[in-house]
């Protein structure tokens, strides 16, 4: 008696023989394709994804072509716009494959138009999610700049190659995505010709599916902090326009104030193109701050933490959190911040264990800092007195950090503020200043 399993096939074979001899011959060689396919994959995934494969394509594979892609960081991403430019700077003949189709790009918009702008005939970009996939194994993490250098994330050289090249990137966006984005948001009240600061307070939101939950809340801000200073921005005829992620906290209506992070408008396009045709940006340490620099704006970064990541562009104003000790019981001078290491503290749990509490910034600093920054734009600069203790300030930060030899500018208003926690060389630069405030 025929088994179940021998039924099953000879029905098949039965339903084959009924069908013509062209459908047979089609329905066979689409068998014989997949099959082929399934056994490459196999393959593919032998030779790439095995140790031993592995090792096998890099050293075949990292003299003469370096993969290289972008996190899901905003940040990140302008690691992109050094790496480019620094390969076009040196004349490197390696081969680079830019891998945009990765998954959770954190602006696909960007990666297109740094491709676009920057690419050179050696420089290849994979916008094809599965073979994205399939190169991810050889991709190097940006932390480096070519085959033998080393990489920081804010490496001198890179505002050095700024310098020598203009590269102007915010004069290189597409007229038709500079127009339409005014058309966009003309839609929900931004006048067409209308001069707007873009304003952004970083939130946790934008990371909640990659980090832990609260993984970076020290560098989290509070919106209501930059009411006062939102008010100041349209008292000076500026229209304001809120980025950030969907997620983030209301503001309360206010006039000439656009809520485009709530919007249904936002997309990767729209915060790029905003970013290019804004005055300035009153912002934090964000990754979204790094378009300021890119797009060459004046910016002000508030609640700035930990000091070692404060700007470097000599366009970008900050302030930072300050830093109370439970065991002392007093704020910490930044002296003592960058002596015992705080000032290189990147993970909340280290503040946690040291007994430290950042202390955010008021809205009367952030006011403050504001109207600086609108007095700079203006071309107000400050005082000699202001500049003499704003470059003593930043001789304080040693070699291994990041913010060694930073063109930046510590707010004139904060130092003022907080003279007690100065080093005692920025203390000696207002002390003509201070001496003849108290006669």
């Amino acid at each position: 008696m025929p088994t179940q399993g021998s039924s099953r096939w000879r029905r098949a074979w039965d339903s084959l023989a009924r069908i013509s001899p062209q459908e047979r011959g089609r329905l066979l060689s689409v068998y014989a394709r997949k099959a082929i396919a399934e056994i490459l994959l196999v393959v593919c995934r032998g030779l790439l994804f095995n140790p031993v494969g592995l090792w096998f394509w890099v050293w075949l594979l990292k003299g003469q072509v370096e993969f290289f892609g972008s996190s899901h960081t905003i940040g990140d991403m302008i690691i992109v716009d050094y790496y480019l430019k620094r390969k076009r700077h040196l004349r490197l003949r390696v081969l680079s494959a830019y891998l945009i189709g990765k998954p959770h790009l954190a602006n696909l918009y960007l990666a297109g138009f740094l491709a676009r702008t920057l690419g050179d005939a050696r420089t290849y970009f994979i916008l094809n999610r599965w073979l994205c996939r399939l190169l991810t194994p050889l991709e190097r993490p940006l932390f480096f700049a070519g085959p033998t250098a080393s990489f920081t994330q804010h490496p001198p050289e890179y505002h050095e190659l700024n310098r020598l090249y203009p590269f102007r990137l915010e004069q290189q966006l597409p007229l038709a995505d500079r127009r339409h984005a005014r058309e966009v948001m003309e839609c929900v009240g931004l006048p067409r010709e209308a001069k707007f600061v873009c304003v952004h307070a970083r939130e946790d939101g934008f990371k909640a599916q990659f980090q832990p939950q609260g993984h970076n809340r020290f560098r989290d801000i509070d919106i209501d902090t930059y009411l006062p200073a939102i008010r100041y921005l349209t008292e000076q005829n500026f229209w304001v326009v809120r980025m950030g992620e969907s997620t983030v906290k209301p503001l309360p209506s206010m006039e000439r104030v656009i809520e485009y992070a709530r919007s249904p408008l936002k997309s990767d396009w729209l915060d790029v193109v905003l970013m290019a045709e804004c005055e300035c940006l009153l912002g934090c340490n964000s990754g979204f701050s790094q378009l300021a620099h890119l797009f060459n704006k004046r910016a002000l970064w508030t609640n700035s933490i930990p000091i070692e990541m404060c700007p470097w562009d000599d366009l970008a104003l900050w302030i930072p959190k300050l830093i109370f000790s439970k065991r002392d019981g007093r704020l910490l001078t930044f002296a003592e911040i960058i002596e015992r290491g705080i000032g290189r503290y990147h993970r909340f749990q280290r503040y946690e264990a040291d007994e430290l509490e950042p202390r955010a910034n008021s809205a009367e600093e952030i006011l403050a800092a504001t109207q600086e920054l609108s007095r700079w734009t203006l071309g107000d600069e400050g005082s000699e007195e202001d500049r003499r203790a704003q470059r003593a300030f930043n001789q304080l930060f040693p070699a291994h950090y990041n913010a060694h030899g930073t063109r930046s500018w510590l707010c004139a208003s904060f130092i003022r503020t907080h003279l007690d926690l100065m080093p005692a060389t920025v203390q000696e630069a207002f002390h003509g200043t201070v001496a003849a405030s108290v006669r």
